[in-house]
């Protein structure tokens, strides 16, 4: 019996994020509650940790109900969305005080991973690699190619994750835009057309100006069939995470950093009072030193490398931020100083840092500013912009600014409705609809005209 041998070349790609790497992301994008916990928990596991936790009493917290809501990108689309009813304040509250019972989104996902045969063992570790770059809507807003760069993993195998997570519960996971964030809920349900994709993907516009003739005649159809397209439409989730808990195991959230502005000049501190102070334990390091027992030696050695791996991770965390701070605080400097925010983008700000995008993204996940006596998301200062004009832009979070200063200037005894103010900001040139108007109002926590008159 002769035995032949073949040699054959197999290329095998694999996650090549070392633990280091992934102690510094994990502690990147978590929030300053969800970082206290992470820590407490890995001390719990490893015995040269040595960790302090802050006093409640020393950490400033501000309720979330008194925060204006984070704003989306996705603004201009209110349209679209019209029958969604937003929920009560009372609703809101409610909904803040239990989700510390309900699965977060991230949780929700890694438990369907083992139950599908699309995800396999190669490429399940890339498929958690990319829940946790998800952002709060449950969108992956950081392109695939830059994650490339950053893991050293191919395009190809990065789409296969995506593919696959887009396929988990619920529909609308992983989308990188809202077109794409309803063509994925289209897909997986019984209204999915060549129609209703096509308004999906390109008519969204349209149908947020209401054009429904200027639709029909685009899609060879009459007006009554798109309205009924559209109906389908208003009714998709343009934000998957909706209804997930929160990983934050409260109602309140810690602001990671104070910026404070005087005589022009703005000045950042972190909130180091928020973070753990974290060691590694003399005596166990001392062990690790005199130990005779090989087996015991090589845990204490593993074990090390995992608190100095966290050490770093919190430290790399702090000049992340810190750095990034900085440029917004740079960037911003007029707004901070009494004027409008710029428009800024996530990846405009990791061009000027020279870092990664997803670096940025993680870094304004979950994360707040204290400024001018109110808590801020930190991804709230890259909102959206607003044409103004032929040659500029506002963001959203400017265009409250000018509601607030316009409700504050007006007539108590005729106060503007929603549609004047809508009709005020079209004369600066900023086009907006009555309905985002209403939005931006009940955000400022700004009563409708009838509850503001007063009656002489």
């Amino acid at each position: 019996m002769r035995v032949q041998f073949i040699q054959k070349q197999e290329q095998v790609q694999k996650l090549s994020l070392t633990p280091a790497m992934r102690q510094s992301l994990e502690c990147l994008q978590l929030s300053a509650l969800d970082l206290l916990q992470y820590v407490q928990e890995a001390a719990l596991e490893n015995p040269m940790l040595e960790v302090e936790l802050p006093s409640l009493s020393s950490v400033s917290l501000d309720s979330q109900a008194a925060h204006e809501t984070t704003i989306t990108e996705h603004e201009t689309w209110d349209d679209c969305f019209a029958r969604r009813k937003e929920p009560s304040a009372e609703q809101d509250a409610l909904s803040t005080l239990s989700s510390g019972d309900e699965d977060s989104l991230r949780d929700h996902l890694l438990a369907q991973l083992g139950q599908t045969a699309l995800i396999d063992e190669q490429l399940e570790p890339v498929c958690r690699f990319l829940i946790d770059c998800l952002d709060s809507r449950g969108y992956l807003d950081c392109p695939l190619e830059a994650l490339a760069d950053e893991t050293g993993l191919s395009l190809f195998l990065l789409e296969q994750a995506l593919f696959a997570i887009q396929m988990l519960d619920p529909p609308g996971v992983g989308a990188r835009s809202l077109s794409e964030c309803l063509i994925l809920q289209l897909s997986q349900g019984e209204h999915f057309s060549a129609l209703t994709l096509g308004l999906a993907r390109d008519g969204l516009e349209q149908i947020a100006k209401k054009q429904y003739s200027e639709l029909a005649k685009r899609f060879h159809t009459d007006r009554k069939t798109i309205l009924a397209a559209v109906a389908v439409i208003s009714q998709l989730n343009p934000i998957p995470a909706q209804g997930f808990g929160s990983r934050e195991s409260s109602s309140f959230v810690v602001p990671d950093a104070f910026i404070y502005s005087q005589n022009d000049s703005v000045t950042i501190e972190l909130n180091k009072r928020a973070l753990p102070r974290i060691s590694v334990d003399e005596h166990y390091r001392i062990m690790l030193d005199s130990a005779d027992n090989a087996e015991l030696r090589d845990y204490l050695r593993q074990k090390l490398r995992q608190a100095n791996d966290m050490i770093q991770g919190i430290q790399g965390r702090g000049q992340t931020l810190r750095r990034l701070l900085r440029y917004i605080a740079d960037y911003q400097h007029a707004f901070f100083c009494g004027g409008e925010l710029r428009t800024m983008t996530i990846q405009s700000a990791a061009e000027a840092l020279e870092i990664n995008p997803s670096t940025v993204s993680r870094a304004v996940q979950d994360k707040y500013i204290q400024f001018g006596g109110k808590v801020i998301p930190l991804r709230e200062l890259f909102s959206s912009s607003v044409t103004y004009g032929e040659d500029g832009a506002l963001s959203s979070v400017a265009i409250k600014q000018r509601l607030r200063v316009m409700i504050q200037s007006e007539d108590p005894s005729h106060p503007m409705s929603d549609e004047e103010l809508a009709a005020a900001l079209a004369n600066d040139h900023i086009e907006i609809s009555r309905r985002t108007v209403a939005k931006y109002r009940s955000q400022l926590q700004i009563p409708p005209a009838s509850a503001r008159r007063t009656r002489t």
